[in-house]
């Protein structure tokens, strides 16, 4: 996050209340200059004119604050107003002692010196330093006005025409020409004895226009969301409060807010950043002497309220609660280790199989089986481990699967017989879904919204590697101490693993989720990245499966060396899917292209698996090409599935996940069968093939 530099903007602040933005490019240190607006960048900066029917254009988005929680906002050729006012008085409110038959001044010169036009006004809330002078805007300039029924009822009274009134009360999202509006409902900072400072509502329309501080009840606090050209979005609060389960994942380019009296909320800075996605820039707004005259220095209210008041104490806690650089890749890293360590289970068993098949004999359709009683169970756990997670946070839902990962883990050493592995296998899905969908949210947690991809994509890599390691270190164990033995001391890295992940990973709270899994269920969006990565990570998953086993049967080569080849096919996914998610996020290929080139390049690797009598060389770039393209689009699926459902990102993402485990489950025992009865893996890799082809043909029909 970024802020405008506070030197010199507290008590002796040099700067005019107009005047104290300077230029700014997003992203980019913040600096003061007198006489300026700030402008951000929108589609691009320049001298582009606005098109015709309005839209941002490309010239910017520019902001211009008029003190209290007074805003304007242009783009193109559009001009929205956040509660402007500019009649300040004495009301008696900084000396706690409010005089609510004070009366409104109506300095209709000065307001037209600062307002030319607007095309909307939104009023965040009915005090008289919000909306005194908005009635006379909205006749000025014909603008809409917009907010709650107090608020409309406000402006019926002071006779502005009812065309130009949109009531809300929260939830509408409202469409305009090249920009959008969306309301949230909200809350009023406390006092120190927590109440509310002239509480009330206007339910009917008042005999006569307001003309004193009395008359203008708080009538419902509200928060906007202005969204430019769908892509840059401005979040406007208006006072130190908010609902967090409300603007959860809302992850705005610019966030306005409103610090003053926050000092009575519990954590207001920290959960609000982090309810927001880490804002690239926070601009705040309402922090100033809101009864000092228009035209003197703006200075906050330390002399009055003390360091709660204090601006510049309050800049220096939002940095702070920004995660930095260092910390950020501390915790990525702790959510990438144990990602890892989860998914060993995914082929712990596979590794060994033909040892574990003649030892405990069972045959092919039985060890299929063992994949099926994981995978289901991981399926099944994924969506309430991602609404677990969305209300009691990554860290101790992590911990926990960790926990039943290393003992699932530590049990298939002492297996007797092959009911012994189910038991074993189920307990380990339960655990591997706690764990890798809660090291999943927690990667996208401790990141700003900017980094999201890339370290989702990390994420998966080691998610990758964790499958790849098991078919590597596990056969190589067993040939030196025995499968039971190697299973017992792989082990010990689960414990490791946990250890670090405690050490490394301070919890994270997340915001709380006001979304149900219903919603996931009912978006076409989610089963259609479901179908996806059902052929992209589920084939992976189930390829490495039985990769070894086709390699020892097809070309006999050894265990050991079968497993390091097979493992291939999961370890290239720790470069694949960062770079996949670089693509997407770098504009080189759109997500639905990458999902598009991957899933084909997988039906072509299956093909040429499944060509019978083909040569060791032609398998070996089959499974490179696999191991490439199955894992790319990791990252563009599971950030785009977060996206979806911003206020319960877990479920969504957990469904998502069920889905690609779910075929995972589903296609284990079917390879095995497929092989017990032809004896082959012609026949299973062609059907899976098959099936990436459909899943193209449905990508290349939406």
């Amino acid at each position: 996050m970024c802020f405008i530099d506070t030197d010199g903007m507290g008590a002796r602040s040099p700067l005019s209340r107009r005047g104290f933005l300077g230029g700014l490019v997003a992203g980019a240190a913040a600096a003061a200059s007198v006489g300026g607006s700030l402008v951000l960048p929108g589609v691009a900066e320049g001298a582009e004119p606005a098109p015709a029917g309005g839209g941002p254009g490309a010239a910017g988005v520019s902001f211009k604050w008029f003190g209290t929680n007074g805003w304007e906002i242009t783009f193109g050729n559009k001009t929205i107003l956040v509660d402007p006012w500019f009649n300040r008085f004495e009301s008696g409110f900084l000396q706690n002692k409010l005089n609510h038959d004070t009366l409104l001044p109506t300095d209709t010169a000065l307001i037209d010196q600062h307002v030319k036009k607007a095309d909307q006004i939104l009023v965040g809330h009915g005090h008289w330093d919000h909306m005194a002078d908005v009635p006379y805007i909205a006749k000025k300039t014909g603008a809409m006005v917009v907010g709650s029924e107090t608020h409309a009822n406000v402006m019926r009274a002071a006779g502005v025409p009812e065309g130009k009134i949109v009531q809300v009360k929260g939830g509408e999202y409202m469409q305009f020409d090249g920009y959008s509006i969306e309301v949230f409902p909200s809350v009023h900072s406390m006092g120190g004895t927590k109440k509310y400072a002239v509480p009330g509502h206007l339910v009917s329309v008042p005999a006569s226009p307001p003309t004193k501080v009395g008359d203008l009840p708080e009538g419902d606090t509200l928060i906007y969301v202005l969204r430019i050209a769908g892509k840059y979005t401005v979040f406007l609060m208006s006072s130190g409060n908010y609902i967090e389960r409300a603007i959860a994942g809302l992850k705005p380019d610019v966030a306005l807010v409103a610090p003053l009296f926050s000092n009575n909320t519990v954590d207001f800075t920290s959960r609000l950043v982090r309810a927001l996605g880490y804002p690239r820039l926070v601009l705040p707004t309402h922090w100033d002497n809101f009864e000092a005259p228009l035209t003197g220095t703006p200075t906050d209210l330390r002399a009055v309220y003390g360091d709660p008041a204090n601006l510049d104490l309050w800049v220096k806690e939002c940095r702070t609660s920004a995660p930095t650089p260092r910390s950020a890749v501390m915790r990525v890293a702790a959510a990438c280790l144990m990602g890892w360590a989860a998914t060993t289970n995914y082929t712990n068993h596979a590794a060994v199989l033909p040892l574990l098949m003649a030892e405990l004999g069972f045959g092919p359709v039985q060890a299929g089986l063992l994949s099926t009683a994981f995978f289901v169970t991981l399926a099944v756990a994924c969506v309430p481990a991602g609404l677990l997670i969305d209300r009691l946070g990554p860290t101790g839902v992590g911990t926990a699967g960790l926990i039943a990962v290393f003992a699932s883990n530590l049990a298939l050493g002492y297996a007797r017989d092959f009911p012994d592995l189910v038991l074993i296998k189920v307990a380990g899905g339960f655990g591997c879904a706690l764990a890798f969908i809660a090291g999943m949210r927690y990667a996208a947690l401790v990141v700003p919204p900017a980094r999201v991809p890339r370290a989702l994509g990390l994420y998966g890599g080691f998610v990758q590697l964790g499958g790849g390691t098991s078919l590597y270190l596990i056969p190589l164990l067993a040939s030196r101490l025995g499968w039971r033995r190697a299973l017992i001391v792989s082990s010990g890295l689960i414990a490791l693993s946990t250890v670090a992940w405690l050490a490394l990973a301070p919890r994270v709270r997340p915001s709380l989720a006001a979304a149900r899994l219903t919603e996931a269920v009912r978006s076409p969006k989610v089963w259609t990245l479901g179908v996806v990565h059902t052929a992209t990570f589920g084939l992976a998953v189930l390829i490495g499966i039985w990769i070894t086993t086709f390699l020892v049967h097809d070309f006999g080569l050894s265990l050991v060396s079968a497993g390091a080849a097979g493992s291939a096919i999961l370890a290239l996914g720790v470069l694949s899917r960062p770079l996949g998610g670089w693509l997407v996020d770098r504009d080189v290929l759109g997500a639905r292209a990458v999902m598009k080139l991957t899933v084909l390049t997988g039906a072509v690797g299956l093909l040429a698996l499944a060509w019978p009598g083909r040569p060791l060389i032609v398998a070996a770039l089959a499974i490179v090409a696999l191991g490439v393209a199955l894992s790319a689009p990791y990252a563009a699926v599971m950030h785009t599935t977060g996206a979806i459902l911003p206020r319960a990102p877990g479920a969504a993402v957990g469904l998502v996940s069920g889905l690609g485990v779910l075929g995972v489950a589903l296609g284990a025992p079917a390879v095995g069968a497929l092989f017990a009865s032809t004896g082959s893996f012609t026949l299973p890799f062609g059907a899976l093939a098959a099936y990436s082809l459909l899943v193209l043909l449905a990508l290349l029909s939406v």
